[in-house]
């Protein structure tokens, strides 16, 4: 590839103009159009497109310091584009195709106008700063980025096609508009993902790795049919989630970098599901921080906590839908009391774990089949059901219950838990009565041919 120097020969400041470069032709798919101050060059030459331009690159060095005008062209390079120089390089709302690696962070003035960064080249990079902003972005290829600062943003939409990665060596932020992943964007440990406008995961989409994924104010994912998966979730401020599974290890949904006085909301607008921790966490004073169900069910996984650090308790506003539910199934440790905030209808699923380490309050509580519950704790719920079945008992251990309404435990070992002042719990025959249990739980008399008959099968079991 030979460079084709820009000189303004005709001195009309047109990159379409044969007589303005050193080869005496427009660019070509074999040539470079080189700006510099050297080899004929002119270091103050402005250049302005009056048309489209495929070439092999562009280089415009340092020491050029004419401004460059795509106007509203497009300019396609079958290699490189890199932009270094010491004034204006203007997109317009012309469309940079690129099948080198791209690279605008050492460029004095970056103007992305309405333009569209095309990555198409396999095994290219992007290298840009925090300054030199791009309006919007398509991966159509692996790519990955690279950045002279702490990230690049991303002010327009972002694509990545089906099939292809692009991989964050450094933070990449995507405001205000849509990022479609349809292939797959991988974060490694130590970076982040961050979302201001809308994430749309789609079926053959998926945003993982060991770093973060970042939904912050005004941020959403309205698509989460494919796989969300990062080491971590970071959600700030004003956020909603669409029905998906959100698999992250590590969930935190705080308040923080809020102006004063303002109340946030966290927004399920579909089914959630969180396999790992989630923390939510109110850390502002004087603030309200509202996690609103919208009526779907949710269902964790892991440890769920929450948490008041600088602020006050987050407010969980419980589906109003009968049928409507919040499910443990997993191995949890729930803290943090709701204060006078219901859960909802709680289940804790088959052969799933529940240790409270703190207060718990709901309407209706359900402990399936398998299920153990423990912990030195008080359970306030309306009604109360545990329903395990032979062979697969519910384990209620040091966990006292209150509930309005008359409870039930089938096939139920229980130990260490009174229920207190409010309705009693009857045990059928096939429940343990295991000591330490307040009279409020009606197990059958020990004279009760039935629970003989339960406590022979079980010996002989």
């Amino acid at each position: 590839m030979a460079n084709n120097i820009y000189t303004d020969g005709d001195a009309d400041q047109d990159a379409n103009n044969p007589n303005n470069w050193s080869l005496a032709q427009v660019p070509t798919g074999t040539d470079v159009m080189f700006f510099t101050n050297a080899g004929g060059g002119g270091s103050e030459n402005n250049c302005n497109f009056s048309g489209n331009i495929s070439c092999a690159g562009i280089n415009v060095t340092s020491d050029y310091g004419g401004d460059i005008d795509m106007v509203t062209h497009d300019l396609t390079t079958s290699s490189d584009a890199t932009f270094a120089g010491g004034s204006i390089f203007d997109c317009g709302t012309g469309d940079l195709n690129c099948s080198g690696n791209f690279a605008n962070g050492a460029q004095t003035t970056w103007t992305r106008g309405l333009s569209t960064i095309v990555m198409n080249g396999a095994g290219t990079t992007i290298t840009g700063s925090g300054s030199n902003d791009l309006t919007a972005l398509t991966i159509n290829e692996n790519v990955e980025v690279l950045s002279s600062g702490t990230k690049i943003d991303v002010r327009g939409n972002l694509t990545v096609a089906n099939g292809k990665t692009l991989t964050l060596t450094k933070n990449i932020q995507q405001n205000s508009h849509t990022a479609t992943v349809n292939g797959t964007v991988s974060i490694p440990a130590g970076q982040a993902f961050i979302i201001n406008g809308s994430l749309a995961v789609t079926g053959t989409g998926e945003v993982s790795g060991d770093g973060t994924l970042g939904l912050r104010n005004g941020g959403s994912v309205t698509d989460a049919s494919g796989t969300i998966e990062p080491a971590a979730i970071l959600i700030k401020q004003d956020v909603s989630l669409v029905a998906g599974t959100y698999g992250s290890a590590t969930t935190v949904v705080t308040c923080t970098q809020d102006n004063a006085g303002t109340n946030k909301t966290l927004t399920f607008v579909g089914d959630c599901d969180f396999p790992g921790d989630i923390k939510f966490d109110n850390d502002k004073v004087g603030r309200t921080y509202t996690i609103d169900t919208g009526d779907n069910n949710v269902t964790f996984g892991g440890d769920v906590e929450f948490d008041d650090t600088g602020g006050t308790t987050p407010t969980w506003t419980e589906p109003t839908t009968p049928g409507k539910i919040i499910t443990f199934d997993g191995t949890t440790i729930f803290t943090g009391d709701v204060g006078e905030d219901s859960l909802g209808d709680v289940t804790v699923a088959a052969n799933a774990n529940l240790a409270l380490a703190s207060n718990m309050e709901c309407d209706d509580f359900i402990g399936s089949q398998g299920a153990t519950v423990t912990g030195v704790f008080l359970l306030t719920c309306d009604t109360f059901d545990l329903t395990g079945v032979s062979g697969n008992p519910v384990t209620w251990t040091d966990v006292d219950v209150t509930t309005t309404a008359a409870g039930t435990a089938a096939w139920s070992d229980v130990s260490n838990s009174d229920a207190l002042p409010g309705a009693d719990i009857t045990a059928d025959a096939n429940s343990n009565n295991n000591g330490g249990n307040d009279a409020g739980w009606l197990f059958p008399a020990v004279g009760n041919p039935w629970y003989q008959y339960a406590q022979e099968q079980a010996v002989t079991a």
